[in-house]
């Protein structure tokens, strides 16, 4: 991502303490000066890990403070969010943060809000919609930006992510429940994405899942030259047809659907 478009605006890191987050943060302090941004962060204690995310809290504010950037945090108990509006607690806790956001960016406090997705993150993203029944023109790849929303780390793989933190020496917090399998992104993570690997050896699937949605854009968006709908609908359905099968024998694998 070219940061130095945004010179003069005002960044705010999206920080939970792990390491993609972390990362981030440093990263885009290491870039504040010379690309002419205003750093900030925001947390969001979801209430939903008791003292550990406490910790996590207390981590980010003195990360923060050591770094100089001003940091917003906000506290919400989302247990009881999602008995009160009748969701899931995977969906209480996203709407509380984007609650968060919304507020940071209306209040004119900050122009954007800066998100440590990744090229994995993307990868789940695709499989997730593919498995609700997407089509090719419903499943969309992440931007760097959107909106008010900036990726910066899009195009890193997490094994970069991780490279640099130990290059800087970054430390960071553990949250337990991205190994807890309640939630379905961590189904995918941990599951189904390694299943898909040992059911096609050196298939690399999470670059293949990548592959689909800038085909897509490409077949929809009338880039492709002397390609008749006919042939668009052939490989699309060609490569659905694939999908399928992969998640068939991630059932088979498992022995549940996701």
């Amino acid at each position: 991502m070219q940061l130095q478009k945004f010179t003069g605006k005002k960044i705010c890191v999206a920080v939970s303490g792990g390491v993609d987050s972390t990362v981030l943060l440093h990263y885009l302090k290491m870039l504040e000066n010379c690309c002419g941004f205003t750093l900030s962060a925001v947390h969001c204690e979801h209430g939903i890990r008791g003292e550990e995310s406490k910790r996590d809290m207390h981590f980010v504010l003195a990360l923060c403070e050591s770094y100089s950037v001003p940091c917003f945090a906000f506290e919400e108990d989302c247990i009881e969010k999602s008995k009160r509006e009748k969701v899931s607690l995977e969906t209480a806790a996203r709407d509380f943060r984007r609650q968060c956001f919304s507020s940071l960016l209306e209040s004119g406090k900050v122009d954007y809000i800066a998100t440590a997705h990744h090229l994995q993150d993307e990868a789940e993203t695709v499989l997730f919609r593919l498995a609700r029944g997407s089509g090719l023109s419903g499943v969309s790849a992440m931007k760097e930006q959107d909106g008010y929303f900036l990726r910066p780390l899009l195009t890193w793989n997490k094994q970069k992510i991780l490279q640099y933190a130990k290059e800087n020496g970054l430390s960071h917090c553990e949250d337990s429940t991205n190994a807890q399998l309640d939630a379905t992104r961590n189904v995918l993570r941990w599951k189904v994405l390694p299943a898909l690997e040992n059911a096609v050896p050196g298939a690399r699937i999470w670059r293949n899942l990548l592959f689909l949605p800038r085909k897509t854009k490409t077949f929809y968006g009338g880039k492709a030259k002397n390609c008749s709908w006919r042939k668009v609908e052939k490989r699309g359905c060609f490569f659905l047809t694939n999908v399928l099968y992969f998640l068939v024998r991630v059932y088979l694998l498992c022995g549940k659907w996701v």
